[in-house]
């Protein structure tokens, strides 16, 4: 699942129905790209293990592990092992009623207002787990299918989630110092849309720092708290993926893809694809090649 490293201006599902359900699989080194939407995020592992980040809280999540994500929170993943994990990404909207409906103003509308929030994890021994575990499946197994009434086997199950935790005291009511990390990390957010916009260019850290408005010394702290990286890395990374794009779409040479994303040495730009994508940009090209014929049937 390859996300841009900004927030995602991209719709899952469509206005209609705003829910996807997307299979992930990463390698050992491998990077789930740090990033952040409005729409909320249900992420199941289905085996192998993995560390993910949501802002600067870290969990370590193995097979049968489930992780939620809130809305416009910076999350992303490091892997020491392959793992594979179903994420299902919505709207909540899709769940409100209409009019006078109680369950918008007691439960949906403060959870889009953000007064209440998913908890990040669900202990495994705790007494909503076999209940959360089997709707998610019901979920992911309705929306493969498609079959004449999925779209409300989706709508009910999701809610049959957010009523159990609500029912279980699970849901989170957000606190002062988390509303001073959400301040920080609004800053923050300053800093990584200016590194996607600009990522071919020179960008000095310490200008980053201002723009998030903290000591350079902090702002490296924190930025690695949060993306498991160094700033440096994060825009290294952000290059390669841009031209991991780039080779796989177009014919343009290597050493001209190098300098569009901001390398200005080919050598230096091969030592940093190899080490972040484990092959050679030539070899990248000709995997991306052959996946595209067999694709086709060529």
């Amino acid at each position: 699942m390859n996300k841009e490293l900004l927030e995602e201006k991209k719709m899952h599902g469509d206005a209609s129905f705003p829910l996807q359900v997307y299979l992930a699989e990463h390698r050992a080194g491998e990077i789930f790209e740090p990033h952040w939407h409005e729409s909320l995020e249900i992420i199941y592992i289905l085996s192998g293990s993995a560390t993910f980040t949501i802002d600067d809280d870290k969990h370590e999540l193995q097979a049968g592990d489930y992780l939620f994500v809130n809305s416009d929170k910076i999350h992303g993943a490091t892997f020491s092992e392959t793992c594979r994990f179903h994420a299902i990404v919505f709207d909540l909207k899709m769940c409100l009623g209409t009019g006078l409906d109680i369950c918008n103003h007691k439960y949906f509308n403060r959870m889009l207002e953000r007064q209440m929030l998913l908890p990040n994890v669900i202990d495994k021994n705790s007494a909503i787990y076999p209940d959360i575990q089997q709707w998610i499946r019901q979920l992911y197994g309705k929306y493969e299918q498609k079959s004449d009434g999925y779209e409300l086997y989706a709508k009910g199950l999701l809610t049959l989630i957010m009523a159990s935790l609500f029912e279980h005291g699970q849901m989170i009511e957000p606190d002062k110092n988390r509303l001073n990390k959400t301040n920080q990390m609004n800053r923050l957010k300053l800093a990584l849309n200016y590194m996607t916009s600009h990522y071919p260019d020179t960008i000095p850290v310490k200008s980053l720092a201002d723009l998030s408005n903290m000591s350079l010394y902090y702002f490296c702290r924190y930025f690695k708290s949060v993306t498991g990286c160094t700033p440096v890395e994060y825009l290294n990374r952000l290059r390669i993926s841009k031209a991991e794009t780039l080779l796989a779409t177009t014919d343009k040479r290597v050493i001209d893809i190098a300098f569009e994303v901001g390398f200005n040495s080919l050598n230096y730009f091969s030592e940093m694809y190899r080490r972040t994508k484990g092959i050679s940009p030539s070899e990248a090209r000709e995997r991306a090649r052959i996946a595209a014929q067999n694709r086709i049937g060529v």
